[in-house]
Protein backbone atom coordinates (compact mmCIF):
# COMPACT_ATOMS: atom_id res chain seq x y z
CA UNK A 1 0.00 0.00 0.00
CA UNK A 2 1.31 3.51 -1.04
CA UNK A 3 1.14 6.45 0.89
CA UNK A 4 1.59 10.17 0.05
CA UNK A 5 3.64 12.68 2.23
CA UNK A 6 1.26 15.41 3.44
CA UNK A 7 2.83 18.22 5.71
CA UNK A 8 1.48 21.82 5.25
CA UNK A 9 1.62 24.72 8.07
CA UNK A 10 -1.86 25.23 7.37
CA UNK A 11 -5.11 23.75 8.32
CA UNK A 12 -3.92 20.53 8.48
CA UNK A 13 -3.10 19.05 12.03
CA UNK A 14 1.18 18.56 12.48
CA UNK A 15 0.43 15.01 13.41
CA UNK A 16 -1.74 13.77 10.25
CA UNK A 17 1.44 12.89 7.77
CA UNK A 18 -0.26 10.26 5.46
CA UNK A 19 -3.63 9.81 3.83
CA UNK A 20 -4.13 6.07 1.92
CA UNK A 21 -4.81 6.44 -2.30
CA UNK A 22 -6.06 2.83 -1.89
CA UNK A 23 -9.68 3.60 -3.98
CA UNK A 24 -10.96 6.52 -6.02
CA UNK A 25 -12.61 8.63 -3.27
CA UNK A 26 -9.85 8.39 -1.28
CA UNK A 27 -7.68 9.99 -4.03
CA UNK A 28 -10.67 12.41 -4.34
CA UNK A 29 -10.30 13.71 -0.75
CA UNK A 30 -6.82 13.95 -0.78
CA UNK A 31 -6.56 16.35 -3.93
CA UNK A 32 -9.29 17.90 -2.18
CA UNK A 33 -7.37 18.40 1.05
CA UNK A 34 -4.02 19.12 -0.84
CA UNK A 35 -6.03 22.12 -2.93
CA UNK A 36 -7.19 23.36 0.59
CA UNK A 37 -3.92 22.99 2.12
CA UNK A 38 -2.08 25.00 -0.66
CA UNK A 39 -4.75 27.89 -0.33
CA UNK A 40 -4.11 30.96 1.65
CA UNK A 41 -5.83 31.37 5.10
CA UNK A 42 -7.39 34.60 4.28
CA UNK A 43 -9.14 33.21 1.15
CA UNK A 44 -10.29 30.04 3.40
CA UNK A 45 -11.83 32.31 5.97
CA UNK A 46 -13.78 34.20 2.80
CA UNK A 47 -14.66 30.52 1.81
CA UNK A 48 -15.98 29.29 5.11
CA UNK A 49 -17.83 32.61 5.64
CA UNK A 50 -20.22 31.79 2.57
CA UNK A 51 -20.56 28.19 3.18
CA UNK A 52 -21.69 28.57 6.69
CA UNK A 53 -24.90 30.72 6.34
CA UNK A 54 -26.53 27.77 3.99
CA UNK A 55 -24.82 24.92 6.29
CA UNK A 56 -27.23 26.54 9.22
CA UNK A 57 -30.12 26.88 7.32
CA UNK A 58 -30.00 23.63 6.48
CA UNK A 59 -29.71 22.41 9.59
CA UNK A 60 -32.69 24.82 11.25
CA UNK A 61 -34.85 23.41 8.21
CA UNK A 62 -34.51 19.69 9.31
CA UNK A 63 -37.16 18.19 11.63
CA UNK A 64 -36.84 17.61 14.87
CA UNK A 65 -36.94 13.74 15.85
CA UNK A 66 -40.61 13.06 17.63
CA UNK A 67 -41.53 10.46 19.98
CA UNK A 68 -43.72 7.89 18.62
CA UNK A 69 -47.25 8.84 19.25
CA UNK A 70 -48.58 6.56 21.94
CA UNK A 71 -51.25 3.91 20.65
CA UNK A 72 -54.09 5.07 22.96
CA UNK A 73 -56.33 2.37 21.69
CA UNK A 74 -54.49 -0.27 23.30
CA UNK A 75 -53.26 2.15 26.35
CA UNK A 76 -54.87 0.83 29.23
CA UNK A 77 -53.69 3.88 31.24
CA UNK A 78 -54.47 6.15 28.95
CA UNK A 79 -58.22 4.97 29.34
CA UNK A 80 -58.56 5.40 32.94
CA UNK A 81 -57.37 8.21 32.77
CA UNK A 82 -59.69 10.06 30.44
CA UNK A 83 -62.50 7.48 30.68
CA UNK A 84 -64.63 10.41 31.24
CA UNK A 85 -65.11 13.10 27.95
CA UNK A 86 -65.28 16.60 28.65
CA UNK A 87 -68.75 16.76 27.08
CA UNK A 88 -69.55 14.05 29.63
CA UNK A 89 -68.37 16.40 32.15
CA UNK A 90 -69.94 19.52 31.63
CA UNK A 91 -73.12 17.61 30.78
CA UNK A 92 -73.29 16.66 34.55
CA UNK A 93 -74.08 19.50 37.08
CA UNK A 94 -73.53 17.72 39.99
CA UNK A 95 -69.79 18.68 38.97
CA UNK A 96 -69.53 22.14 40.47
CA UNK A 97 -66.90 23.80 42.19
CA UNK A 98 -68.70 23.30 46.04
CA UNK A 99 -68.71 19.49 45.04
CA UNK A 100 -65.10 19.33 44.61
CA UNK A 101 -64.03 21.33 47.24
CA UNK A 102 -66.19 19.53 49.56
CA UNK A 103 -64.82 16.10 48.57
CA UNK A 104 -60.83 17.63 48.67
CA UNK A 105 -61.73 18.62 52.19
CA UNK A 106 -62.94 15.95 53.07
CA UNK A 107 -60.69 13.15 51.88
CA UNK A 108 -57.57 15.56 53.93
CA UNK A 109 -59.76 14.31 57.33
CA UNK A 110 -60.09 10.95 55.88
CA UNK A 111 -63.62 11.21 55.03
CA UNK A 112 -65.47 10.94 51.72
CA UNK A 113 -68.80 12.54 50.18
CA UNK A 114 -70.58 9.23 51.48
CA UNK A 115 -68.86 9.59 54.93
CA UNK A 116 -70.93 13.23 54.97
CA UNK A 117 -74.36 11.40 54.68
CA UNK A 118 -74.17 10.47 58.18
CA UNK A 119 -75.05 13.66 58.99
CA UNK A 120 -78.41 12.82 58.40
CA UNK A 121 -78.41 9.55 60.33
CA UNK A 122 -80.20 10.04 63.84
CA UNK A 123 -78.30 10.87 66.87
CA UNK A 124 -78.17 7.37 68.29
CA UNK A 125 -76.11 6.62 65.85
CA UNK A 126 -73.51 8.33 66.89
CA UNK A 127 -74.23 9.21 71.08
CA UNK A 128 -75.86 6.34 73.20
CA UNK A 129 -78.78 7.40 75.52
CA UNK A 130 -76.19 6.76 78.70
CA UNK A 131 -73.57 9.30 77.40
CA UNK A 132 -76.32 11.84 77.26
CA UNK A 133 -77.70 10.93 80.70
CA UNK A 134 -74.26 11.09 82.54
CA UNK A 135 -73.21 14.82 80.74
CA UNK A 136 -76.56 16.11 81.41
CA UNK A 137 -76.09 15.13 84.96
CA UNK A 138 -72.17 16.64 85.42
CA UNK A 139 -73.16 19.96 83.80
CA UNK A 140 -76.28 19.95 86.39
CA UNK A 141 -73.67 18.93 89.16
CA UNK A 142 -71.03 22.11 88.09
CA UNK A 143 -73.66 24.24 87.58
CA UNK A 144 -74.65 24.16 91.43
CA UNK A 145 -71.18 23.90 92.23
CA UNK A 146 -70.91 27.44 91.04
CA UNK A 147 -74.11 28.78 92.92
CA UNK A 148 -73.05 28.23 96.06
CA UNK A 149 -72.27 31.86 96.90
CA UNK A 150 -73.15 35.61 95.33
CA UNK A 151 -70.16 36.42 95.62
CA UNK A 152 -67.97 34.54 93.09
CA UNK A 153 -70.63 34.12 90.45
CA UNK A 154 -70.94 37.90 90.48
CA UNK A 155 -66.88 37.87 90.12
CA UNK A 156 -67.28 35.98 86.84
CA UNK A 157 -68.57 32.87 87.79
CA UNK A 158 -71.59 33.99 86.01
CA UNK A 159 -69.35 33.20 82.41
CA UNK A 160 -69.33 29.58 83.75
CA UNK A 161 -72.80 28.91 84.71
CA UNK A 162 -73.68 30.22 81.06
CA UNK A 163 -71.30 28.30 79.42
CA UNK A 164 -72.68 25.16 81.17
CA UNK A 165 -76.58 26.06 80.53
CA UNK A 166 -76.03 27.09 76.99
CA UNK A 167 -74.07 23.20 77.08
CA UNK A 168 -77.01 21.58 78.82
CA UNK A 169 -79.92 23.44 76.51
CA UNK A 170 -77.74 21.57 73.34
CA UNK A 171 -77.96 18.32 75.39
CA UNK A 172 -81.65 18.73 75.96
CA UNK A 173 -82.46 19.60 72.11
CA UNK A 174 -80.27 16.44 71.11
CA UNK A 175 -82.84 14.19 73.65
CA UNK A 176 -85.97 15.60 72.26
CA UNK A 177 -85.12 14.34 68.66
CA UNK A 178 -83.57 11.59 70.37
CA UNK A 179 -84.65 8.10 67.88
CA UNK A 180 -84.71 5.63 70.64
CA UNK A 181 -85.57 5.87 74.25
CA UNK A 182 -83.89 7.95 76.79
CA UNK A 183 -84.68 9.95 79.79
CA UNK A 184 -86.16 13.23 80.22
CA UNK A 185 -87.28 12.97 76.36
CA UNK A 186 -90.92 13.99 77.68
CA UNK A 187 -89.09 17.21 79.39
CA UNK A 188 -86.14 17.94 76.77
CA UNK A 189 -88.60 20.64 74.49
CA UNK A 190 -89.57 22.62 77.47
CA UNK A 191 -85.98 21.96 79.38
CA UNK A 192 -84.14 23.23 75.91
CA UNK A 193 -85.86 26.29 75.77
CA UNK A 194 -85.84 27.49 79.69
CA UNK A 195 -81.94 26.76 79.78
CA UNK A 196 -81.65 28.08 76.18
CA UNK A 197 -83.33 31.63 77.25
CA UNK A 198 -81.72 31.90 80.69
CA UNK A 199 -78.14 31.35 79.34
CA UNK A 200 -78.43 34.31 76.88
CA UNK A 201 -79.59 36.36 79.86
CA UNK A 202 -76.39 35.51 81.74
CA UNK A 203 -74.49 38.60 80.57
CA UNK A 204 -74.07 39.94 84.03
CA UNK A 205 -73.19 38.81 87.33
CA UNK A 206 -76.95 40.32 89.41
CA UNK A 207 -78.54 39.61 91.65
CA UNK A 208 -81.43 38.83 89.07
CA UNK A 209 -79.37 36.68 87.46
CA UNK A 210 -78.43 34.48 89.86
CA UNK A 211 -82.14 34.67 91.20
CA UNK A 212 -82.58 32.99 87.53
CA UNK A 213 -79.84 30.60 87.92
CA UNK A 214 -80.90 29.19 90.76
CA UNK A 215 -84.59 28.45 89.43
CA UNK A 216 -83.14 26.72 86.64
CA UNK A 217 -80.65 24.90 89.32
CA UNK A 218 -84.05 23.92 91.17
CA UNK A 219 -85.51 22.69 87.99
CA UNK A 220 -82.33 20.36 86.57
CA UNK A 221 -82.68 18.94 90.39
CA UNK A 222 -86.54 17.95 90.17
CA UNK A 223 -85.40 16.74 86.29
CA UNK A 224 -83.06 14.51 87.31
CA UNK A 225 -84.50 13.01 90.88
CA UNK A 226 -87.59 12.39 89.48
CA UNK A 227 -89.94 15.13 89.65
CA UNK A 228 -91.78 16.12 86.89
CA UNK A 229 -90.34 19.76 85.79
CA UNK A 230 -91.54 22.08 83.02
CA UNK A 231 -94.74 20.94 80.43
CA UNK A 232 -94.16 17.15 79.40
CA UNK A 233 -94.33 16.85 75.45
CA UNK A 234 -94.74 14.17 73.05
CA UNK A 235 -94.52 17.67 70.56
CA UNK A 236 -92.86 16.76 66.88
CA UNK A 237 -91.86 20.24 67.02
CA UNK A 238 -88.19 20.85 65.05
CA UNK A 239 -85.92 22.69 67.02
CA UNK A 240 -84.79 25.85 66.50
CA UNK A 241 -81.34 25.47 66.63
CA UNK A 242 -79.91 29.27 66.02
CA UNK A 243 -81.96 29.93 69.63
CA UNK A 244 -80.68 26.82 71.34
CA UNK A 245 -76.92 25.89 70.44
CA UNK A 246 -74.05 28.90 70.90
CA UNK A 247 -71.66 27.68 68.25
CA UNK A 248 -68.37 29.52 70.31
CA UNK A 249 -69.79 27.61 73.09
CA UNK A 250 -69.65 24.39 72.06
CA UNK A 251 -66.60 24.83 69.90
CA UNK A 252 -64.80 25.99 73.27
CA UNK A 253 -66.76 23.06 74.80
CA UNK A 254 -65.36 20.35 71.94
CA UNK A 255 -61.80 21.40 72.36
CA UNK A 256 -62.34 20.93 76.08
CA UNK A 257 -63.48 17.58 75.44
CA UNK A 258 -60.59 16.48 72.55
CA UNK A 259 -58.01 17.94 75.16
CA UNK A 260 -58.76 15.38 77.54
CA UNK A 261 -59.07 12.72 75.08
CA UNK A 262 -55.06 13.30 73.76
CA UNK A 263 -54.13 13.40 77.40
CA UNK A 264 -56.14 9.81 77.73
CA UNK A 265 -54.83 8.60 74.53
CA UNK A 266 -51.12 8.71 74.32
CA UNK A 267 -50.67 5.17 74.12
CA UNK A 268 -53.04 1.99 73.99
CA UNK A 269 -51.53 1.26 77.46
CA UNK A 270 -53.19 4.74 78.05
CA UNK A 271 -56.35 4.33 76.11
CA UNK A 272 -57.20 0.60 77.88
CA UNK A 273 -57.07 2.54 81.51
CA UNK A 274 -59.22 5.28 80.28
CA UNK A 275 -61.64 3.42 77.84
CA UNK A 276 -64.84 4.49 79.61
CA UNK A 277 -64.37 8.25 79.63
CA UNK A 278 -62.74 8.29 76.32
CA UNK A 279 -66.24 6.64 75.06
CA UNK A 280 -68.00 9.36 76.04
CA UNK A 281 -66.15 11.81 75.15
CA UNK A 282 -65.93 10.43 71.42
CA UNK A 283 -69.80 10.12 71.58
CA UNK A 284 -70.31 13.97 72.25
CA UNK A 285 -67.74 15.08 69.80
CA UNK A 286 -69.71 13.19 66.95
CA UNK A 287 -72.66 15.10 68.28
CA UNK A 288 -71.48 17.96 68.44
CA UNK A 289 -70.05 17.81 64.64
CA UNK A 290 -73.73 17.41 63.79
CA UNK A 291 -75.05 19.79 65.60
CA UNK A 292 -72.66 22.23 63.91
CA UNK A 293 -74.40 21.65 60.50
CA UNK A 294 -77.89 21.72 61.75
CA UNK A 295 -80.08 24.11 59.45
CA UNK A 296 -79.55 27.69 60.21
CA UNK A 297 -76.58 26.93 62.19
CA UNK A 298 -73.36 29.53 61.54
CA UNK A 299 -71.51 28.33 58.00
CA UNK A 300 -73.68 25.28 58.08
CA UNK A 301 -74.67 25.85 54.19
CA UNK A 302 -70.82 26.28 53.18
CA UNK A 303 -69.51 22.52 52.28
CA UNK A 304 -66.11 23.11 53.26
CA UNK A 305 -67.33 23.81 56.66
CA UNK A 306 -69.74 20.80 56.53
CA UNK A 307 -67.08 18.67 55.30
CA UNK A 308 -64.59 19.64 58.82
CA UNK A 309 -67.51 19.75 61.12
CA UNK A 310 -68.75 16.14 59.62
CA UNK A 311 -64.76 15.09 59.29
CA UNK A 312 -64.54 15.38 62.90
CA UNK A 313 -67.66 13.41 63.98
CA UNK A 314 -66.25 10.63 61.54
CA UNK A 315 -63.21 10.65 62.85
CA UNK A 316 -64.78 10.81 66.69
CA UNK A 317 -67.06 7.60 65.20
CA UNK A 318 -64.08 5.66 64.66
CA UNK A 319 -62.44 6.36 68.08
CA UNK A 320 -66.04 5.05 69.70
CA UNK A 321 -66.18 2.39 67.57
CA UNK A 322 -62.39 0.97 67.82
CA UNK A 323 -62.66 0.89 71.77
CA UNK A 324 -65.84 -1.00 71.48
CA UNK A 325 -64.21 -3.75 70.20
CA UNK A 326 -60.95 -3.31 72.42
CA UNK A 327 -58.63 -1.90 69.41
CA UNK A 328 -56.69 0.54 71.57
CA UNK A 329 -53.87 0.90 69.45
CA UNK A 330 -55.75 2.69 66.72
CA UNK A 331 -57.48 5.01 68.91
CA UNK A 332 -54.29 7.79 69.13
CA UNK A 333 -54.60 7.70 65.15
CA UNK A 334 -58.00 8.60 65.23
CA UNK A 335 -57.51 11.23 68.02
CA UNK A 336 -55.35 13.09 65.53
CA UNK A 337 -57.57 13.17 62.96
CA UNK A 338 -60.12 14.80 65.08
CA UNK A 339 -57.05 17.61 65.98
CA UNK A 340 -56.46 18.10 62.47
CA UNK A 341 -60.17 18.42 61.44
CA UNK A 342 -60.60 20.89 64.46
CA UNK A 343 -57.15 22.88 63.63
CA UNK A 344 -58.56 23.25 59.51
CA UNK A 345 -61.46 24.69 60.62
CA UNK A 346 -60.23 26.76 62.82
CA UNK A 347 -57.67 28.33 60.14
CA UNK A 348 -60.98 29.21 58.25
CA UNK A 349 -63.88 29.37 60.83
CA UNK A 350 -64.41 30.77 64.51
Amino acid sequence: MAYTSIRRKSLIHPKIWFIPSVSASVDVFRRLILVLSAMRPSRLIVLFALLSPSLVANDANSPEPRAKRPDTDKSEAYKAAFDISLEQLFKDKSLDLGELRSQQAAARNGGSSADNEKGSQGWSKLISAGSLEEEVKRFRNEFDQGLAAIGPFKSGGYQDSRVQLSVLATLFAVISEYDEDVKWKKQAVEMRVRLARSAGNFRSGSVQVFNEAKQRSGDLADLVNGVSSGNASDSDESVDWVSIADRSVLMEYADLLLMDMEDESSDADSVSSAAGPLARRAELLAMLGKVLVQDEMDDASDKDYASLSLGMTSAATDVARSLSIDDYDSVPASVAKIRQSCSNCHESYR
